[in-house]
């Protein structure tokens, strides 16, 4: 959307004479979709990091499993024949490029929306409360 756009918006949103301020109504509605947008990627990136952590916890019971099948351990079995073994995966243990990768999936689309929305968002107000937009009597 360019700045343009959003100013001819503006003006022709002033022109309408109303008892409610048309250009604060549609302001905020901007500023919620660039929220949404911002928080939408900040969610998938969440997401796609407890997917990580989740396969490497599941990697860690499985190397665990595998490791007391080989001492000949003979822990108690649940119902379905899988050991009770207690397994934890600090943050600190997501390194490396798995991490790298989510953190650009993260990083390019949250940079997207900062460089196309919030410029031009950010010119309008500051326009209107400096009276580029003041109706000339």
């Amino acid at each position: 959307m360019t700045g343009s756009f959003l100013e001819n918006t503006v003006r022709l949103l002033l022109e309408l004479e109303t008892e409610s301020d048309p250009v604060w109504h549609y302001l905020n509605i901007k500023n919620k979709r660039i929220r949404g947008l911002h928080e939408k990627c900040t969610f998938e990136h969440e997401v796609r990091m407890e997917s990580l952590q989740n396969e490497i916890r599941e990697q860690a019971m499985s190397g665990a499993r595998w490791k007391n099948i080989q001492q000949g351990s003979s822990q108690s079995l649940d119902v379905n024949g899988n050991t009770h073994l207690v397994v934890e995966v600090d943050v600190e243990e997501l390194t490396g490029k798995e991490v790298d990768a989510i953190g650009e999936k993260y990083i390019r689309p949250l940079t997207a929306v900062l460089i196309h929305h919030i410029p031009v968002f950010w010119k309008v107000p500051v326009s209107v409360l400096s009276g580029k937009f003041a109706k000339v009597c």
